[in-house]
């Protein structure tokens, strides 16, 4: 479930104005990608010996750099932030009995959702720069 703001983070902030920044939540969103496979290869797998932290840590700060040093609008960066923590609903006890795949897919549409209207904010305001060819 962090791959998705993960991604969503790179495609926002790389469409705000900083190549550099989603190139650099694009390898997050890799990194997350690959524990992906490798969790569905070997179900034992878990990242709950400090690799969830780092990502999310990592994740954090190029939120926050993205907010800042691009332009990146709060209301998108608090998009991101919501999908990162929408897949805490889970631990609610009516969602909390949900086993297996089904409780996979419900994290992953909730981390999804606001991480979408994000993305689709920020394509929606995208203006290619009219200066990009000159020097």
């Amino acid at each position: 479930m962090l791959w998705t703001p993960a991604a969503g983070l790179a495609l926002v902030a790389g469409l705000s104005g900083s190549a550099l920044l989603g190139e650099l939540s694009g390898g997050v969103a890799g990194a997350a990608g690959a524990a992906l496979v490798l969790a569905w290869w070997r179900p034992r797998l878990a990242l709950a010996r400090g690799g969830a932290e780092t990502a999310l840590f990592f994740l954090a700060a190029l939120l926050l750099n993205a907010h800042y040093y691009s332009y990146t609008t709060g209301v998108d960066a608090l998009l991101v932030t919501a999908g990162v923590a929408a897949p805490c609903a889970l631990l609610a006890p009516p969602l909390a009995r949900l086993g297996g795949a089904r409780r996979a897919w419900l994290g992953f549409a909730l981390a999804a959702l606001p991480v979408a209207i994000a993305v689709t904010r920020a394509v929606l305001a995208f203006e290619p720069d009219p200066y990009a060819g000159y020097y």
